[in-house]
């Protein structure tokens, strides 16, 4: 897990594991699902210039769960309100892909800086705009694609590459 947003656009990274960052980060995550419970949260925490400082999730339940479980103070119903807070500096999106655009296009739109789990969207053309707006602003974006440095996905690509395995269509 990387504690680096990307560059002043949407970008997707090759290798976001190598990305350095300092000062701090303080992230708000939305989204309080299987994924933000099992891998995001616990892994945030061993990262080093990140603090978890936010969470929204619709369930109250899933919320105050996992809000209680990673002492999390603030926490809200809406996502909205944790773009109102100021000392949020960047946001993760990690909602189900139906709402990825809306969220993120608010998230940009409240100044903060976004990092979104994949798929970007799920029409070519809510891609496309969600990509113009993170170029036209100065934030920085990134979409996840945690396993793309994967030690086995790299054996995979190579092996693609070589034509070991004949022709992959």
């Amino acid at each position: 897990y990387s504690a680096a947003i990307g560059t002043s656009q949407l970008v997707v990274s090759e290798d976001v594991g190598s990305m350095t960052v300092s000062p701090s980060i303080r992230l708000a995550i939305v989204g309080c699902g299987r994924v933000t419970e099992t891998l995001h949260l616990p892994s945030l925490r061993q990262v080093a210039g990140v603090e978890v400082v936010a969470l929204a999730d619709v369930s109250a339940e899933r919320l105050n769960k996992l809000a209680d479980r990673f002492h999390i103070k603030e926490r809200h119903i809406s996502y909205q309100r944790v773009l109102e807070n100021a000392s949020v500096d960047a946001v993760a999106v990690c909602v189900p892909a139906h709402s990825h655009v809306q969220v993120a296009l608010d998230v940009l739109s409240a100044g903060k800086h976004l990092f979104i789990e994949k798929p970007l969207a799920l029409r070519l053309d809510e891609a496309d705009l969600l990509i113009e707006c993170a170029k036209n602003s100065r934030l920085k974006a990134a979409v996840g694609f945690n396993l793309r440095q994967h030690r086995l996905v790299r054996q995979a690509r190579r092996l693609i590459q070589e034509g070991s395995l004949g022709k992959v269509q």
